[in-house]
């Protein structure tokens, strides 16, 4: 598949018999080695699907995909086909280039989405993989680091004044995921320009932005651009927020109720809660969270993130990270392993000593790169990095490993 064969003809009657040698084209984010022993074609054909490139939606084995909604599951979106596993599923998703936006996978089943939206949701689901397949790699968000709050960005061209309908294509969405969900599966994505209900889907490259006033009575803009190489500074994947305490009542800390030194977080103006929170995915991935009062936005970059909040009526605490529900593995008294329960090497995961139960579980929110789940046992806190599968054989009485399980609530407001 994806290959071209070569044969060494010789006149007939010859004694020299015919070679043929078959070299695979690989996609091009493979680093592969290959001899080849055939002359180069004469002529070059690019592959079609260029840097395109696969990406997990939710979390492995533990969710299915979805169109608009959480019930959007609509049997147009896909075709069923069978499928031994994995990658003979996204081999068939291939084949079907350019309609085939992404796969679904459980034992034996592949569905392959062909909905022109693109998978935006997942729901979670036991034994099923998602995956999107098109321009899944890092979006960068176009940005100045500038306490003045009253500028967004709009893409642009080649100059601050380079822009032409041609370049883009419009389409309605509520929410960010959604519109870079659209990006990913669209024909050519070069990024995406969202504001509130609107979003551009660029076919051509964001070499610069627009400066636009900012202010409660004119909308925001973000605008990202697309680069096939994935930098995990630039892609916010699906962080997620979550409120701490209660909202309007709680002001956030550090490791106790009285920590709020001043090097936790930065002080900026702030319109209205969801500017804060805006203000925050700017910051990305230094932001770990926001206090919000009125008029007033703390974003917090304390690496370990905000473990605990302290009454205080006029304020509102919120994470930014890993986010979701925490799902329990084995049952308790196993600790966590990788994809099988042998799969236990150190680089799987960062290992934290002296901090509670619930500091563990806001380290892991915090984690950058990633955080997958979290293992926890008196005193000691491991902060997975790599998929978690599995959970020792053994029972290790003390010991609970934590799946994350993504859920989706909206990235802006």
């Amino acid at each position: 598949l994806w290959g071209r064969e070569c044969h060494t003809c010789v006149p007939s009657g010859t004694a020299t018999a015919s070679t043929t040698t078959t070299t695979t084209y690989f996609p091009s984010y493979w680093s592969v080695g290959v001899a080849d022993s055939c002359a180069p074609p004469t002529t070059s054909t690019p592959d079609p699907r260029g840097d395109r490139r696969w990406e997990l939606v939710g979390a492995a084995n533990g969710s299915a995909c979805r169109g608009s909604s959480l019930d959007d599951n609509s049997p147009s979106h896909y075709e069923v086909v069978t499928a031994k596993d994995i990658e003979e599923c996204k081999t068939r998703c291939w084949e079907q280039f350019p309609s085939c936006k992404g796969i679904e996978y459980s034992t034996g089943r592949c569905e392959l989405w062909t909905r022109p939206g693109g998978i935006f949701m997942t729901r979670n689901l036991s034994g099923f993989t998602c995956m999107r397949y098109g321009w899944a790699g890092a979006f960068h968000l176009q940005k100045e680091y500038s306490n003045n709050r009253y500028l967004s960005y709009a893409c642009r061209g080649n100059d601050p004044a380079d822009t032409d309908p041609s370049y883009y294509t419009v389409v309605s969405t509520t929410l960010i995921q959604d519109c870079r969900a659209r990006c990913v599966a669209a024909p050519v994505c070069r990024g995406f320009e969202f504001t509130k209900g609107r979003c551009e889907i660029w076919n051509r490259r964001i070499n610069d932005v627009s400066r636009r006033p900012y202010s409660p009575t004119h909308p925001e803009y973000f605008c990202f651009s697309y680069s096939a190489g994935l930098r995990e500074k630039d892609l916010i994947g699906d962080r997620a927020w979550e409120t701490l305490g209660s909202p309007g009542n709680s002001a956030c800390r550090g490791d106790s109720d009285t920590d709020s030194a001043p090097g936790h977080y930065t002080v900026v103006q702030s319109w209205s809660l969801e500017d804060c929170q805006a203000w925050c995915v700017k910051e990305f991935p230094r932001c770990r969270g926001v206090e919000y009062s009125a008029g007033r936005c703390e974003l917090w970059t304390r690496p370990e993130g905000i473990f605990l909040t302290k009454s205080v009526s006029g304020f509102t605490c919120m994470r930014f990270g890993w986010v979701g529900s925490f799902q329990l593995m084995g049952g308790g008294d196993r600790a966590c392993r990788g994809y099988h329960p042998g799969d236990n090497s150190d680089s799987n995961y960062v290992v934290h000593w002296r901090i509670s139960f619930e500091e563990c579980k806001a380290r892991c929110v915090a984690s950058r790169p990633i955080c997958t789940g979290f293992e926890f046992t008196t005193g000691r806190c491991e902060v997975w990095t790599k998929s978690i599968e599995a959970v020792s054989s053994g029972v290790l009485p003390g010991y609970s490993c934590f799946k994350r399980v993504q859920t989706l609530p909206p990235l802006l407001l």
